[in-house]
């Protein structure tokens, strides 16, 4: 009998990440003018772009809009992505998953199903997680 794979996005599918995401990038800019909220808001709620891209776009916005400065652009993207990754990876780690995801991998797993990962996140970012998470005996170990 040939072995039967199925294929798990991640974000929002195993793990209630997208919260986590946007409210992340508010403790990676914690700035409290109205006008920075908005501008941070835009930049990261939905997007599709790498956290360097969004952290970026959300530097110059800021700088544009008089609410931030910086020396290096490069060095400061360089910052602001990796807390932002710490934070995320935190967040996902110690948060829920969507619900019954965690026990229906189990069941899957149970019964001989091989498990994979299929999402747009980073590789190793979410190497990263799901190891800690797997770790822990949050969900099961993936094949890949």
């Amino acid at each position: 009998m040939a072995t039967q794979v199925i294929i798990f996005d991640f974000d929002g599918t195993i793990v209630e990440s997208n919260g986590i995401k946007d409210q992340a990038w508010f403790e990676v800019f914690p700035f409290k003018s109205e006008r920075a909220v908005k501008l941070i808001g835009e930049k990261s709620r939905g997007s599709r772009a790498t956290r360097y891209q969004i952290a970026r776009e959300i530097i110059l916005s800021l700088a544009v809009a008089g609410e931030m400065k910086y020396d290096n652009i490069d060095e400061e993207v360089a910052i602001r992505s990796e807390k932002f990754g710490e934070i995320v990876e935190e967040g996902i780690v110690e948060g829920r998953g969507v619900d019954g995801a965690y026990a229906m991998l189990q069941h899957l797993h149970d019964r001989g199903f091989a498990l994979y990962l299929l999402t747009g996140t980073p590789l190793l970012p979410l190497q990263k997680v799901v190891a800690r998470m797997e770790k822990i005996g949050k969900i099961i170990p993936f094949r890949g």
